[in-house]
């Protein structure tokens, strides 16, 4: 989109023609008047990665294993959800089946903070700063999805038609699915003054529309009771269907006789039979036609319950008595959470019903499924309870910041209950859904981004804990070196290897060697991550050589810079932020692989981890798979 100072240089421009000018202004003037135009405030946290770049840390302590061998494991980020996407968007790059996001819907009412302040209706940049905030998470969450991925919105009327449009330009208009309509209440506010607001809107966008196909739901019991079988047929209940349409058929149209001997001339006026006489003869031949207990009436087409697909296909209007209301929510949240209904512990959760609603369309058996703005959590409790219902293997990962404690003490609490179990204010003891483990994780950016090798090292010192969760390798294997120099972690089918140190690429290669293939390792795949420190992008192909067919190799940090460069905000110094004050997060200490010891009188330095190591403020040049540099 052209700002309007290069608007005026182009109209002003001697290089173009009068009608090449002209031509360019009016392209110009279509993209404003079509598209959705608003001005981009600075975010305090986009700010930040200008110079330091985000990492996971896992906090153990709040680690919540599986009561028996199980592979749903569930992640729990908290902090700012852009540097967690950010991360996620390395770890699970097209890795994701579903996102479901509930953010602020930008009511006015202290729901919508904006660097560290309440946007209020009176703020002349409301809209501008909830678009700048949402647009930036959109796009990153995009380049998680799978091409048969897709998301589902919720919002209000204050900003769905800004964020319809938004999503349009995000995803493309030609992948928007639906917009469902959720009764979120079930009576009128007679307090309202003009109308009762009794609903919200979920907008769903597909990565690729040409291949995403929704789950259909379920049959309830109300639907199989519409099936009847009044004539014994052997075949089972079956439901009536019109025999005419309004859509014009060639052959649709000729007299029946009924088995009483009324004729009937046609269909109904303005309508023609859906199938030809021919079709009819065979249907009826069949007993697939129903003209009425007394045989005059006119005839209509059987359709067996025993024959019709599973599942119906989903609608876009849910009411509350089918997924539940913003009332059942809060009732669910304060039985599970052991407070009284009239406690506020969270003033709008999403019912339990109505997410899993949202699971059963959209996430496949095996699915991993990504909420950003998890607020209390309901999307890993309708992830478990669903898993549970139908024998599923669902993933959840869940991100929102800790304002209020809201991380620790309502999000990773409630799933924490929903796992373990919890009793009732009315002491009804709840078994939990024990066969689900949690990882807790927090975000922070702590790592300068300019690309000193010693920045570069404590990168990847760092990266441990998110190349664990992209892996799902989190047990450490026995075996590596006492000093650190790299490390090692497995699961049930697979192995990572992190080598912190370039030196020890050989000693790892030879570790990796003595790896048992792990038990439900994919058969002729390799099974083994190996990230290795390197000053560039080769990745010690011919150190490895001898264990080729067991490892996948990457280069750190390059893996990581190259996922990120067309992610993050331009590199540089961070631009002034209105109403808030940004400051370098506060260092932290990690553990180092310790330096090897070297002769008292050693005078020279001849290894390039020390030599690397004093060179924290010069940038890595590119070099090639040797180690020695090239032109950029």
């Amino acid at each position: 989109m052209l700002p309007d100072d290069l608007r005026a240089r182009l109209l002003a421009h001697s290089d173009f023609s009068d009608n090449d000018r002209a031509a360019l202004v009016q392209l110009f003037d279509q993209q404003r008047r079509y598209g959705l135009v608003w001005e981009d405030k600075p975010e305090a946290v986009e700010e930040t990665l200008r110079q330091y770049l985000p990492v996971l840390e896992e906090v153990p302590a709040r680690y919540l294993p599986a009561a028996e061998a199980s592979d749903t494991a569930h992640t729990l980020i908290e902090g700012d959800n852009l540097h967690a996407l950010t991360v996620l968007s390395y770890t699970h790059a097209a890795q994701v089946d579903v996102i479901y996001i509930d953010p602020p819907y930008n009511t006015g009412k202290q729901d919508f903070m904006y660097n560290d302040k309440f946007v209020d209706r009176e703020d002349g940049y409301r809209h501008s700063k909830w678009l700048s905030f949402m647009a930036k998470r959109l796009k990153l969450s995009k380049s998680m999805l799978k091409e048969k991925g897709v998301i589902f919105i919720s919002i209000d009327d204050n900003e769905q038609a800004a964020l319809k449009l938004l999503c349009d330009e995000v995803f493309g208009e030609e992948n928007f699915i639906a917009t469902i309509i959720w009764q979120k209440i079930d009576s009128p506010k007679n307090t309202a003054i003009h109308f009762s607001d009794d609903h919200e809107y979920i907008l769903i966008y597909s990565k690729n529309k040409a291949v995403w196909r929704p789950n259909r739901l379920p049959r309830n019991e109300d639907m199989i009771a519409r099936y009847k079988n009044p004539d014994n047929d052997s075949r089972g209940p079956w439901l009536l269907s019109d025999m005419s349409a309004r859509n014009y058929y060639s052959l649709g149209k000729y007299p029946i006789t009924t088995p009483s001997g009324r004729i009937i001339d046609g269909p109904p006026a303005g309508s023609y039979w859906r199938v030809s006489a021919e079709k009819f003869a065979e249907l009826e031949k069949d007993n697939r036609v129903w003209y009425g207990p007394n045989g005059s009436n006119r005839p209509g087409i059987k359709r067996f319950l025993s024959e019709v697909r599973d599942g119906v296909i989903p609608q876009t209007l849910w009411t509350w008595n089918e997924v539940g209301s913003t009332r059942n929510a809060k009732q669910e949240f304060s039985q599970l959470m052991g407070a009284g209904t009239n406690d506020e512990l969270f003033v709008t959760p999403k019912p339990t019903k109505l997410m899993q609603r949202i699971l059963q369309i959209g996430a496949p058996s095996n699915a991993t499924i990504l909420d950003f703005f998890a607020g209390s959590g309901t999307t890993l409790h309708a992830t478990m309870a669903l898993n549970a219902e139908d024998g599923g293997s669902r993933r959840c990962i869940l991100v929102t910041n800790n304002e209020n404690n809201i991380c620790e003490q309502v999000t990773y609490e409630r799933n924490r209950r929903v796992i373990q179990g919890y009793t009732t204010p009315k002491g009804v003891a709840v078994p939990g859904l024990a066969h689900n483990s949690l990882r807790y994780y927090r975000c922070v950016a702590p790592v300068p981004r300019t690309p000193t090798l010693r920045h570069r090292r404590e990168l990847v010192r760092r990266a441990t804990d998110l190349l664990c969760l992209k892996e799902s390798c989190y047990q450490p294997l026995p075996g590596t070196p006492a000093d650190g120099a790299f490390r090692a972690f497995g699961s049930a089918n697979a192995a990572t290897v992190i080598v912190y140190d370039d030196l020890a690429v050989e000693a790892a290669a030879a570790f990796v060697a003595t790896l048992p293939t792990p038990a439900l390792a994919p058969a002729g795949q390799p099974w083994c991550a190996v990230y290795v420190f390197a000053p560039g992008s080769y990745a010690y192909q011919e150190e490895f050589g001898a264990v080729a067919a067991r490892v996948r190799l990457s280069a750190l940090p390059e893996a990581l810079y190259r996922a990120w460069q067309h992610l993050l905000p331009q590199e540089g110094a961070m631009r002034t932020v209105e109403e808030a004050v940004i400051s370098p997060p506060a260092p932290t200490s990690s553990p180092s692989p310790k330096k090897r010891e070297e002769p008292a009188d050693k005078g020279e330095l001849d290894t390039k981890a020390e030599a690397n190591d004093l060179a924290d403020n010069v940038p890595a040049a590119k070099t090639d798979k040797r180690g020695n540099p090239v032109l950029f």
